[in-house]
């Protein structure tokens, strides 16, 4: 899917994002009025401070930002609150190169401050760390949060940590997406190791006798859900929990499987007991308990 030429709506809990329209600027008016909101928001290497106090400033902007969109620059997303329909912010994201970070997609938040609150910037968090890696193509998401100590808490919370590598002394925070390790385990939100960069990406210390691992990299497959011989005995798929997520994997995609457990994290399903490598998924019974909790809406 080429976002550009067919962007595709979100839902989370509370919110709806689709691409922003020039009708929402009655609406964003008031988010891009508020001294405080803007105070939030990050205008680094922008044409103003995003703060507008008439309607027709208001519009012009959003017709920038399409006009951004129509050529392919970044996408503009409008917040809806999904209870009385109101546009209440907008989310940004666009992929570029840069020097030492590479390939990376910066990811930029403003919303009005009567929701500024840690549920609702942790529920739009999870759904860019959920979905953005795959339809933006990077595996890298940058944010700026040092001026907004609350927001970073938030974003700590989804893997995010502070990084000098990207506009030093500015306050970013980077994400690098670790995606599923081969057989099934759910790397991008396991809290065991803060400082691994994922399986897929030679994190773990233990590929010298991981069949899952030697097995997928010899066949040239993504995971243990694409093999013709899933699932296999002897391996990481012995446990329950692994084989139910790869089995997930192979039924709706790894891509569907990263967008549950984020959004998951969100509501207070826990991956990792503090200290243990055991969690709520755990206590399921069977496969299929496994599969309904991690796709529950």
């Amino acid at each position: 899917m080429n976002i550009y030429q067919n962007c595709p709506t979100y839902e989370t809990g509370h919110f709806i994002l689709r691409l922003v329209k020039i009708e929402d600027a009655e609406d964003l008016l008031e988010c891009y009025s508020d001294k405080a909101a803007v105070a939030r928001m990050n205008a680094d290497s922008c044409t103003n401070d995003f703060y507008y106090t008439t309607a027709n400033e208001m519009q012009a902007c959003i017709c920038f930002w399409l006009d951004e969109y129509a050529r392919g620059a970044f996408v503009r997303f409008s917040i809806v609150d999904r209870l009385n329909g109101k546009v209440v912010g907008t989310v940004e994201m666009f992929n570029s190169h840069f020097p030492i970070v590479g390939n990376a997609g910066v990811l930029r938040i403003d919303i009005a401050s009567a929701y500024e609150t840690a549920g609702n910037i942790s529920e739009l968090t999870a759904l860019a760390a959920g979905n953005f890696p795959y339809d933006f193509e990077t595996n890298v998401i940058l944010v700026k949060a040092g001026h907004t100590p609350e927001r970073a808490e938030v974003f700590a919370f989804y893997g995010f940590t502070p990084t000098d590598e990207f506009r030093p002394g500015l306050g970013y925070y980077i994400y690098k997406h670790k995606g599923i390790a081969y057989c099934g385990l759910a790397c991008c939100v396991c809290s065991e190791n803060k400082t691994c960069v994922g399986c897929q990406s030679g994190g773990c210390d233990i590929h010298g006798w991981c069949k899952n691992y030697n097995c997928c990299r010899d066949k040239e497959i993504n995971g243990c859900w694409e093999c013709a011989d899933f699932p296999c005995g002897g391996t990481m798929l012995d446990k329950l929990r692994i084989r139910a997520f790869a089995r997930f994997a192979r039924e709706y995609g790894e891509d569907e499987l990263v967008r549950c457990l984020m959004r998951n994290k969100a509501d207070g399903i826990v991956y990792h007991y503090d200290g243990q490598l055991v969690g709520d998924y755990d206590q399921c019974k069977t496969e299929d308990e496994i599969i309904i909790k991690t796709a529950i809406k």
